[in-house]
């Protein structure tokens, strides 16, 4: 088969959306025409389209020295650059892109998602109206990364009458299970039972391609109607909540042991750092940074909005550039020197030092990057970390009433969450007990904050050196693209007595502490 043809029989496998066919094949052709101009592009948007976005970077930036002012290029390159949080090449790129093609409608797309990401609401919202305008209209719209962004961009800019309406246009036009779910945790009284089991009915009954494919579909519609009957019926609520989780489960690959050997990776990597002598980064390196961490579904989005309420914090949201740069600690133990570490800070600097544009203080509020509390406070000495606290079986209830699919693997099982709590307590126990980052860690608990938010936000406020008193009226403007976007908008609630799944407490517990007891066998 000549090379044209090879080339056709790639785009005829894209067109027939066998993508992962198309990518193997491409990288083939690729191995032995690095520089072949149509080989590169192909490869490129079968690594985009299969979120293969770190080799995409690789692969597009190598196809821009030689092609500049391709479109498809410098899309393609603005959306890997967006996705790793690259942010000002991101923008460079996409701006760019707009330039050479003025009516390339997936350029506005990722101009929406990227300035949703870097919380410049306002041009998200113009960046997805020219996208549907471009493709004439919201009945043309049917990716559902696009239509929620867009939903939350408009919810962001106070729009929220708007947001339902289109939400409703689209579930009319073609209905989608995942903007389902959207509208019932934005509004969980909404319609009534008879039509929504209804459309559980019409789910169940329906024709899917893969059962992947019906298993995502059908537990977005359970987690719907559990939102729905929580108050009025939590049997038939608790029902749903379990068998789409079990769904959702059935399609994951979880290792529990991968997880154990990344905390003992990165304990081992921090030990070695303390042993090295040459490793000295300026003390002030990091200042203003303000880490919130801990468990999903713990509090830190309320925490961020308390904190973000002052007009000197800017909140970076949930950046996952921590997770991109010091993946290497997780993994292995790697060789560490001044130069790789300030490299590092730097890195993580740039990304976040676009969206804090001046301000003093600057939000991380990935909960996840308690893992590397140690190492992030080594890369950038002056950062402070809030390591918020909540009761587990609390935490884990809430956890489990998430439609997280992929984000947060662990919480489709309470099997899986007990075991990342008694992680989660190993590792945030550890990093209290180093006394070269015991000052800069603040311990709040969940509790403690909703029984006295305003005594609780004056020992935030001070921990990390805001002057201003705290204004709880406005706190509830704040917006967060997590599970809690909804929920953190209203008023402060107490602890809700939930007694949901709680046959599955006693089983919970013990889980809990045999893994526990596990982390008090290790010597690392």
């Amino acid at each position: 088969m000549n090379l044209n043809n090879q080339i056709k029989y790639i785009l005829d496998l894209i067109n027939t959306k066998k993508i992962l066919d198309a990518k193997v094949k491409s990288r083939e052709l690729y191995s032995q025409y690095p520089d072949n101009f149509d080989i590169g592009k192909i490869y490129s948007f079968t690594l985009c389209a299969t979120k293969n976005y770190e080799e995409g970077l690789i692969v597009l930036e190598k196809l821009y020295k030689k092609w500049p002012n391709d479109y498809d290029i410098l899309n393609n390159l603005g959306r890997c650059s967006y996705e790793r949080e690259n942010f000002y090449q991101a923008e460079e790129m996409l701006l760019k892109a707009v330039e050479i093609n003025p009516n390339g409608e997936n350029t506005y797309s990722n101009l929406g998602l990227f300035y949703l990401k870097v919380l410049k609401y306002e041009k998200s919202v113009s960046s997805f109206r020219k996208y549907i305008e471009l493709k004439g209209g919201n009945k043309n719209v049917y990716n559902t990364e696009i239509q929620i962004a867009y939903i939350d961009s408009l919810i962001a800019t106070e729009k929220k009458e708007l947001a339902i309406k289109i939400l409703e246009e689209w579930l009319i036009n073609n209905f989608n299970p995942t903007l389902y779910f959207y509208l019932l945790n934005m509004n969980p009284s909404y319609g009534e039972a008879k039509e929504h089991e209804k459309v559980l009915k019409f789910c169940r009954e329906k024709k899917y391609i893969t059962q992947i494919d019906q298993k995502h579909n059908l537990s977005a519609v359970y987690f719907a109607l559990a939102r729905f009957y929580e108050k009025e019926n939590s049997s038939l609520a608790e029902k749903y909540y379990l068998e789409a989780n079990n769904m959702i489960s059935l399609t994951q690959r979880f290792n529990l042991i991968a997880y154990q050997k990344i905390i003992k990776n990165i304990i081992k990597n921090y030990k070695n750092m303390k042993t090295k002598e040459d490793i000295n980064i300026n003390p002030e390196k990091g200042k203003g940074l303000i880490f919130i961490v801990g468990l999903p579904r713990s509090g830190t989005t309320l925490i961020e909005s308390i904190l973000a309420n002052n007009n000197n914090v800017k909140s970076a949201g949930e950046l996952l550039s921590v997770q991109y740069l010091f993946k290497d600690f997780a993994t292995s133990q790697i060789d560490q020197n001044t130069n790789l570490l300030n490299k590092l800070g730097d890195e993580y600097l740039e990304r976040v030092n676009y969206i804090r544009e001046g301000s003093k203080f600057v939000i991380d509020k990935l909960p996840g990057n308690y893992l590397y509390i140690g190492i992030l406070k080594k890369c950038l000495p002056s950062a402070k970390f809030i390591l918020v606290k909540r009761n587990f079986w609390d935490t884990a209830i809430s956890q489990f009433r998430q439609y997280y699919i992929s984000s947060v693997p662990f919480s489709t099982k309470f099997f899986n969450i007990a075991l990342e709590c008694a992680n989660f307590e190993f590792t945030s126990d550890f990093w209290k007990s180093q006394e070269d980052l015991n000052h800069s860690i603040l311990e709040v608990e969940y509790d403690d904050v909703v029984n006295s938010e305003n005594e609780m936000a004056k020992k935030m406020y001070d921990f990390i050196g805001l002057l201003e008193e705290y204004d709880s009226s406005t706190r509830g403007q704040f917006f967060s693209r997590t599970a809690s976007r909804f929920e953190v908008q209203g008023k402060v609630k107490k602890k809700s007595n939930n007694t949901m799944f709680s046959g599955l407490k006693d089983q919970f517990l013990k889980d809990f502490d045999a893994q526990k007891n596990y982390w008090l066998t290790q010597k690392i």
